[in-house]
């Protein structure tokens, strides 16, 4: 007996209300989705596709498809490079540069949602990306503040804190980025503050806080054990 389809319809007409219609049409959507379902099959990694295959998958027309790729390839975030003999197309996306253009592909409400889900593929894939300048900027900002409440918890406790042990690197900004998705502002800082108290009165004595911190669980890629943990902690005592 063949399955029952409860939702035979292939267009998602609400999600079709997240893109930017002024810049986006509809094979522009299609075509954009597409490259992304298959980058996503290929690990976020170059892949081959002939543009017959394209045309039959997305039942674009051939002058139309052309559009839409220059149209990518214009806003930086794909290159099409012919590889072979007979020649394939190898599709790149550049999700560092597809951060930037989120704003002239999905209406604006809807962009940090947007940006959060590209993020979280990449993370999961370990695809490597840039962060964005001010993304950047703003985590570093958040890490001086993380600094005020380390040197603050120990002067507290009447204790000379370790030299030069909050630093980071690209990998703790984008993890920082991540949880900033994830988590509110002040549920970080709680969190952190929690966590250097614990540093104290277990006398451990970590070589990068801030790497531990913003660490991922063994056994879910999906979330920040450290930071959860101590968050669980402080509600639990107050």
């Amino acid at each position: 007996m063949v399955n029952e389809d409860r939702n035979p319809y292939c267009t998602n007409l609400r999600k079709r209300q997240r893109f930017n219609c002024k810049k986006m049409n509809n094979d522009d959507i299609i075509f954009f989705e597409y490259i992304l379902l298959m980058s996503s099959q290929f690990g976020l990694k170059e892949f081959y596709r002939s543009d017959a295959v394209v045309l039959r998958d997305t039942f674009i027309k051939r002058t139309r498809l052309r559009n839409s790729k220059d149209k990518f390839i214009a806003l930086g975030f794909l290159s099409i490079e012919i590889k072979g003999n007979p020649s394939i197309q190898f599709y790149t996306i550049h999700y560092d540069l597809l951060l930037k253009n989120l704003g002239s592909i999905y209406q604006p409400e809807f962009i940090d949602d947007m940006k959060k889900y590209l993020i979280e593929d990449m993370r999961k894939t370990r695809c490597d990306y840039s962060l964005p300048i001010n993304e950047q900027q703003k985590q570093i900002k958040l890490i001086s503040e993380l600094e005020k409440i380390y040197l603050k918890t120990y002067k507290q406790k009447r204790i000379k804190p370790p030299v030069n042990n909050l630093k980071y690197n690209d990998k703790i900004l984008k993890h920082l980025y991540a949880i900033s998705f994830e988590y509110s502002y002040n549920d970080i800082l709680t969190s952190f503050e929690n966590y250097v108290y614990s540093i104290i009165e277990e006398n451990s004595k970590p070589k990068n806080i801030l790497s531990l911190f913003t660490s991922i669980s063994e056994y879910d890629k999906n979330s920040f054990a450290k930071l959860q943990y101590h968050l669980d902690c402080y509600e639990k005592r107050y």
